[in-house]
């Protein structure tokens, strides 16, 4: 009884995780980077792990595989490590696939059809490194000295925020859309972007210990304070899905969970009452 008990909150706390949407890594000045599980409503960061490396600045997922990539991109990172990884959903730990060849990488984000994207501050250029090779392609120049965070929106919009500044980019040639500048000058020094499970961009203002998180106007640049944590984040990520499937009322993982749950104490009682009715 007590093993299937077990083993049902550990179903659980799997689909739990494998239902996460949002994950968050920490790796600021080549520091130690961890892996959270991130919920952007509150704002908070729960530990899942060590990655085992130091220096991740931009993590997202596949959008088809699911798989978790992330950079080691830090310019304060020796060259030589600078690399383009995987990181373990459930575990948090790290596993390279190949060298950025010295490339400084600020942040990534795929885009719908599983190209990656990233922004090399140092070399003013947004790019696209293979999975496969981490071989970098560049797309086209951008006007921009510091370090940068960038998402794709579930249309397909490429937004990159530096200190008060969005910008959304052309995916096909780095050239600028829109530009817009944020007047709330007490959060002027995001460099983390993402966008939610509800579409809503969301920017970070990097900081140690006190990070604010705010959800901001992908027009206007303007800006709404949601919270902060007390922890120095690197990049944030979300799983998107496109519009057309994010209005389709499809079971989570953690409902699927919690039915699997229901199903095991079912048969527990069912066996137990069998058991009873043999004993007389």
């Amino acid at each position: 009884m007590k093993r299937l008990i077990l083993f049902a909150l550990a179903v659980i706390y799997a689909c739990q995780l494998f239902a996460q949407e949002h994950f968050a890594v920490s790796g600021e000045r080549c520091s130690t980077s961890n892996l959270y599980a991130f919920d952007p409503e509150t704002p908070s960061a729960t530990l899942i792990g060590a990655t085992g490396l130091n220096g991740i600045t931009g993590i997202d997922i596949h959008p088809q595989s699911g798989i978790l990539y992330g950079v080691v991109g830090g310019g304060r990172c020796n060259a030589a490590d600078r690399s383009l990884v995987t990181i373990d959903k459930s575990t948090g730990v790290a596993t390279t696939i190949a060298s950025l060849s010295g490339r400084v990488v600020s942040d990534i984000s795929f885009n719908a059809a599983g190209t990656l994207y990233a922004f090399a501050p140092r070399d003013d250029e947004l790019i696209t490194i293979d999975i496969n090779t981490g071989a970098s392609t560049t797309i086209g120049s951008i006007s921009n000295n510091n370090s940068a965070g960038l998402s794709f929106d579930s249309s397909g919009a490429l937004f990159m925020v530096d200190d008060s500044n969005l910008y959304q980019l052309n995916p096909a040639d780095a050239s600028v859309l829109l530009s817009a500048s944020n007047p709330d000058t007490n959060h002027d020094n995001e460099n983390i972007a993402f966008v939610d499970k509800n579409d809503r961009l969301i920017t970070s203002e990097g900081g140690t210990p006190v990070q604010y998180f705010l959800f901001t106007d992908k027009v206007s640049g303007a800006e709404t304070s949601i919270g902060y944590i007390n922890e120095t984040l690197s990049a944030v990520s979300s799983f998107r899905q496109p519009l057309q499937q994010q209005q389709q009322a499809v079971p989570t993982l953690s409902s699927w969970g919690l039915g699997i749950l229901a199903g095991l104490m079912g048969l527990l009682v069912h066996l137990r009452q069998r058991k009873a009715k043999s004993a007389y």
